[in-house]
């Protein structure tokens, strides 16, 4: 939902605000903190219900120690700024998953 929430006050700034004639501007939506993987599955696991396998394997080549969205430019031009973790991200996301298993299509589109 913060993500919805964060797209919303785009659209809202783009269409009110003069000042943006163009209506670009990039920003990140996010907490502005790190989620590692293992934090993130267990997270979903929670939310699903469902062990997630996993294997512990080596880092490869290239990966990044630690990623994370710089979001102060939306809280500056959108007045946006999450308000959810990621235990709640992942139930939101199980829920609309659940709720539409072929995604925005049908079981024929999916065939």
């Amino acid at each position: 939902m913060d993500v919805a929430d964060g797209h919303a006050a785009a659209l809202t700034k783009i269409v009110d605000d003069a000042s943006m004639p163009d209506g670009c501007v990039t920003v990140n939506l996010g907490t502005g903190k790190s989620t590692s993987v293992l934090e993130l599955v267990a997270a979903f696991a929670k939310a699903s219900g469902k062990e997630i396998p996993t294997k512990i394997v080596a880092r490869r080549p290239g990966d990044a120690a630690e990623v994370y969205a710089k979001t102060e430019k939306a809280k500056e031009v959108f007045g946006w700024e999450a308000k959810l973790d990621i235990e709640r991200c992942c139930v939101d996301q199980w829920k609309w998953a659940s709720a539409n298993p072929y995604g925005y299509g049908t079981e024929a589109d999916a065939a």
